[in-house]
């Protein structure tokens, strides 16, 4: 399918952010008019530093890499990881084949790791060219083995419950809610007994040859799903071209993940919603208190370091509302556990639901009563490390107090047993 919309812009994203979301994408003239509100039907999740905590699982994955090689003999005379970096630097284009220019990480991690590898086994070992082959695939498939063992003891709060909990989601049709993956990484979580019984689909960048927040690597997901039984009425055929993937794409679809550019503001230009989950990378912080008489940054400097995968805390004042602005421009929901994400989700499935279907008929002293519903306005995040609340727009939501349904969070009667909440 590749070819078939106009290359991105490289400086688009960057520019997307600072303008406050108005970049143009490119549509179908008459494409589909989808409401914000929607029931949930597909769930996509970012996997490092979304689900599990990066540094900890590549680490142990590198580290049982070098155990193979000198179980074997085979002289080091550095890391894997450095040949790696050199290896891409000297050959972008390989790692990287669509805009060179642009790249700044490899897009093909599994053949720049094995590329290492066999260097290191035919420059310092002596390895034939077909020994090399076999030897880097056996330490290339430990290294892959020792990281699904380790994110298992490495992943964010309550991912386990989360994932069942979204997965127990029926649409109004009584499907279940999709889930699966969208990563720059070479990682699989149906390759992780505790996960892979929630992921339906895993698109990684080494798919496409070019990594988030690039439109190609979310519409390849798209793809996969097309002509999945519960998306038949909201997307095309597996023949459908790019362009008219996207412009089926709306609220239904939410995307999941710790980088605010690749995730976040990607999400919004393909008109998914998003949910930002900070949970493994609040530490990385960078504080701003400005002390008397530091001049304040330039605007152009704020969108930086806003842009980053950090959490920027500084006094309370203009540039802590223009930060906090930006981030809700794009942002649907931001959390700062990764627990709450199912809360999110439960809360804007359940008002796609009630907007969706017929208004609720109630019967007081033999008169037929139209209950109009209002939702709650936005909840904002908590102050302290025990008050912090899912910020939602256009969410929340509550339980019956005597069926226990879940309800929007303005309801004044149940729409499953009829009772009144107060």
């Amino acid at each position: 399918m590749e070819g078939r919309i106009p290359e991105e812009d490289p400086l688009k994203w960057e520019r997307m952010y600072q303008e406050g979301g108005n970049a143009a994408p490119f549509k179908l003239e008459g494409m589909m008019n989808l409401q914000q509100s929607s029931e949930v039907r597909v769930v996509s999740f970012d996997l490092d530093n979304t689900l599990w905590v990066t540094s900890a699982t590549i680490s142990a994955a590198n580290e049982a890499l070098a155990a193979f090689l000198d179980a074997r003999g085979v002289v080091q005379p550095q890391r894997i990881e450095t040949i790696m970096g050199i290896l891409f630097k000297e050959n972008k284009e390989r790692y990287c084949p669509i805009e060179v220019e642009q790249a700044k990480a490899p897009a093909l991690l599994t053949l720049l790791r094995k590329d290492a590898i066999r260097k290191i086994l035919l420059d310092d070992n002596g390895y034939s060219s077909e020994s090399a082959e076999c030897s880097a695939e056996e330490a290339f498939q430990t290294w892959t083995n020792a990281r699904h063992d380790a994110i298992t003891f490495n992943m964010a709060e309550a991912v386990k419950e989360c994932l069942q909990e979204i997965a127990a989601i029926q649409t109004s049709d009584g499907h279940s809610v999709v889930i699966g993956a969208i990563t720059d990484g070479n990682s699989d979580p149906r390759l992780i007994d505790e996960l892979s019984k929630y992921f339906h689909f895993c698109v990684n960048a080494e798919k496409v040859g070019i990594s988030k927040p690039d439109k190609r690597i979310y519409l390849k997901a798209v793809q996969e799903l097309a002509g999945h039984p519960s998306l038949k009425h909201l997307l095309p055929d597996d023949d459908a071209q790019d362009y008219e993937l996207e412009s089926r794409l709306g609220p239904w679809w939410v995307h999941v993940g710790d980088d605010f550019i690749k995730d976040v503001v990607a999400a919004k230009d393909l008109n998914m919603r998003s949910v930002w989950a900070r949970e493994l990378v609040l530490n990385k912080q960078v504080d701003y208190a400005l002390s008397e008489g530091k001049p304040e940054r330039s605007v152009e400097a704020l969108v930086k370091d806003v842009s980053k995968n950090e959490v920027v805390k500084m006094q309370v004042g203009a540039t802590d509302y223009l930060v906090n602005s930006l981030h809700q421009e794009f942002a649907d929901a931001i959390v700062d556990r990764f627990g709450e994400v199912a809360t999110v989700l439960n809360a804007w499935h359940s008002e796609g639901l009630v907007k969706t279907s017929t208004p609720l008929q109630i019967v007081e002293n033999d008169v037929t009563v139209q209950e109009e519903v209002v939702l709650r306005p936005e909840v904002e995040s908590g102050d302290t490390e025990n008050d912090r609340t899912p910020n939602i727009k256009n969410g929340g939501s509550k339980f019956c107090l005597f069926c226990r349904n879940t309800l929007p969070g303005a309801a004044k009667f149940c729409s499953e047993c009829g009772e009144g909440q107060h």
